[in-house]
């Protein structure tokens, strides 16, 4: 009787460890296959995030944050064979206007732009003015080394936010409205509102054309 029990006593933990066992294993299987799973969902993920990465970075190919050519607020004096509606400007007006010139006399004159990059009119380091409310500002020129003489050696600027072709189109505009002062001297106001006094030939062909800074006059 004694020996039954031990028997069936044995019998029966030897079927409890194997259940154990088997209970384990498949916990441990379970785990891995939970594991497997999280792992093929987070490489899923993964992967979609840099399916989404590609496909922003393919739209912004074409922003200005990729491009390859943007913009240039810079001009070059080529830059000033494009230019349009200029016929009543003489010829040397826009050179005069746009890159200073030396007259007859050896003296600079001109320059009235800032903006264009290879030009032979140069600020005077430490004279530029504060900006007015129209941006027009003020400063001591040279062209091409020589220091300005007229009018104290100052020129005034148009806005450096403007380009040559806007300078063309406010010269245009303010003759349109053109009063005349004294001699060859006329002013006139750009659709802005900015004062633009300017120099004419006889037959009314711009010679000269800048913007007159606040609060000084028309020579």
């Amino acid at each position: 009787m004694n020996n039954t029990i031990k028997f069936l006593l044995t019998a029966g933990l030897t079927i409890s460890l194997l259940t154990g066992c088997t209970a384990t294993n498949a916990l441990y299987e379970g785990s891995l296959e939970a594991s497997a799973t999280q792992a093929e969902i987070a490489a899923s993920t993964d992967q979609a995030s840099e399916d989404n990465l590609t496909t922003e970075e393919t739209e912004l190919e074409g922003s200005s944050e990729f491009s390859e050519n943007p913009i240039s607020a810079e001009y070059t004096l080529s830059d000033l064979n494009s230019l349009e509606n200029t016929d009543i400007f003489v010829k040397s007006a826009i050179e005069h206007i746009f890159n200073g010139t030396i007259n007859k006399k050896g003296q600079a004159t001109g320059y009235h732009y800032d903006g264009i990059i290879d030009s032979d009119g140069k600020i005077v380091d430490g004279t530029k003015s504060v900006p007015d409310s129209e941006g027009i500002y003020k400063a001591q020129v040279e062209v091409k080394g020589i220091p300005k003489s007229g009018n104290k050696g100052y020129s005034s600027f148009y806005p450096d936010d403007m380009s040559p072709q806007d300078v063309i189109n406010s010269i245009n505009e303010a003759y349109n409205d053109r009063e005349h002062y004294t001699g060859n001297i006329y002013a006139g106001e750009s659709n802005n509102g900015m004062l633009i006094e300017m120099y004419l030939t006889d037959d009314d062909k711009i010679i000269s054309a800048f913007p007159i800074y606040e609060g000084d006059d028309v020579k």
